[in-house]
């Protein structure tokens, strides 16, 4: 890794301090997200070329931010942000094989969400989960119901946010 005043990437072999006032960290695919105390957001990226993860000059990505994850982050007034790949949609526009490096608006009023290689999913303040991109989904004769064909597994491509119904267990 790069260290803040390091030339060159060096092996550590304890821990080393890389930034003050850290509230949390995250991966983010291979980068390292750091959220500071007062809500900044840094990433801090993973370099192919050097085959190491660069904290010398990490970029800011959003401010006011209340918790993050791989490739998302929750703002404090519940504004949803994610970026990274979105070759299934993960995005919420038609998949694409570029790497989007802006974090890009995607809801309002959230309090959690998860992204994984294919999907982000998240709860809303009302208690609703929503999901975008390549997911199980419910389907009638292999059409979701928002009309797009579902393979052969039952899954089907989401471009827009699509509420799931979540039936409690609890209940049965």
């Amino acid at each position: 890794m790069f260290l803040p005043d390091s030339e060159e990437p060096v092996v550590v072999r304890e821990f080393a301090p890389v930034m003050e006032n850290v509230a949390a960290v995250s991966g983010d695919g291979m980068d390292i997200l750091i959220l500071q105390e007062d809500g900044t957001l840094w990433l801090a990226p993973y370099r192919e070329d050097l085959l190491a993860v660069d904290f010398r000059e990490p970029e800011r990505l959003l401010d006011d931010v209340v918790s993050c994850s791989r490739g998302t982050a929750i703002r404090r007034d519940g504004t949803l942000y994610a970026w990274g790949r979105n070759d299934y949609g993960q995005l919420g526009t038609e998949p694409d094989e570029d790497y989007h490096e802006t974090p890009q608006r995607m809801a309002e009023h959230v309090r959690c969400a998860v992204m994984n290689q294919r999907s982000l999913t998240y709860l809303t303040e009302d208690d609703q989960v929503y999901t975008v991109g390549w997911n199980f989904v419910s389907s009638i004769d292999g059409v979701t119901d928002w009309g797009e064909p579902c393979d052969e597994h039952g899954q089907a491509p989401c471009y827009l946010p699509h509420q799931m119904i979540v039936e409690n267990a609890a209940e049965d």
